[in-house]
This record gives C-alpha cells, structure tokens and sequence, in this order.
C-alpha cells in the first residue's frame, strides 16, 4: 500500500499487503494473505506513518481477492461492513467495532462485490443467481432484508458509489448463463 499528497507526487510505501486498502477515522485497513484477514493500524495522514501494532478485525475475508475486490467496505467516519464466511454462500451484516454483529444487511447468498454508500445506510452488492450463473446489482438500504434489483441482464460487477451518493458506477461484461 503506497500513499502519496496531491500537491506532492512522492509516494511513500505504507505497508504490504495482498488485496485492498483503505483509510477512515485514522486507521488504516488492509488485507493479509492466506487467510484472508482484515487488519486495522492507526495511521497519521499528515506524515503518512503508521503508528502501534495492527489488530486483527476479521478473519478469513471470503470475497478478498488480488483481483481488486477487498471483502470490505468502510465509509469516512469508520463505518464497517464485512463479508462473512462461507465463501459459495456470504451474508453482509452490520458489526459494531468491537466486532459484534449487529444486524443483517442481506439475506444469504452467492455474492462477494459490495459498495458501502457514503450516507452510510445503504450497500450495493453483486450476486450471482443460483438459477442463472449471471451477477446483477441489488441495493439494500440497510432496514431490510429485502433488496432492489438494480441490473437484469447479468455482466455486473465491482460496484462503486459517486460521492454524493446519487450513481453508481459498475463494471459490465458479458456473461454465459448456466444450464
């Protein structure tokens, strides 16, 4: 994980790590190798430094991978929502940050590409149906279980909010159905 200040195009290596990374609320995410696990480091962005030792938030990410899909997602004020395990059938659920589960954000399924919304409120997620083999985009808004299917016709994939929260961005690509 390598760090760099807009008005200074040093970077400046953070920490390795095999899959994705991100900063909220001073403290710096990222992923081991096998397992797939989350750790959290304090970190100070003014002079890019980490500080103390990591701790461990969770293990075994099953929808972490080097292919850019971290398992996670976290908004600006530290707001976490992991995958959790088993990997061919996973469940988002809300955790406090001692890492308690507070509520479900989806029903189980067969996802594992997911966008937390910067209100805080609302996930994106690709699933993958069971009847087709294609991915479509569902949204859940945090209250229920119950989604709204976003896309129809399959292909999607890596999900991303627009900062205000308004769009959603996402990669499309051509898939074959099952059966």
């Amino acid at each position: 994980i390598w760090a760099t200040a807009i008005e200074n195009p040093a970077r400046t290596r953070i920490v390795e790590s095999s899959g994705g990374a991100a900063y909220a609320a001073g403290w710096l995410l990222s992923t081991t190798a096998t397992p797939r696990s989350l750790l959290a480091q304090a970190f100070d962005p003014e002079r890019l430094t980490l500080q103390g030792t990591p701790k461990p938030i969770r293990d075994q990410l099953s929808g972490a991978n080097t292919g850019g899909n971290p398992g996670f997602a976290v908004s600006s004020s530290g707001v976490l929502v992991v995958d959790r395990p088993p990997p061919t059938v996973s469940q988002l659920v809300w955790m406090d940050r001692t890492g308690r589960e507070l509520a479900r954000v989806t029903a189980p399924a067969s996802l594992n590409e997911f966008a937390l919304a910067p209100d805080e409120r609302r996930v994106v997620a690709a699933i993958r149906s069971s009847d087709t083999g294609t991915r479509t985009l569902w949204l859940f808004d945090g209250l229920r279980l119950e989604g709204t299917h976003l896309t129809y016709d399959g292909g999607a994939s890596r999900p991303i909010w627009a900062l205000d929260g308004r769009r959603i961005y996402f990669t499309r690509s051509e898939e074959r159905r099952v059966g």
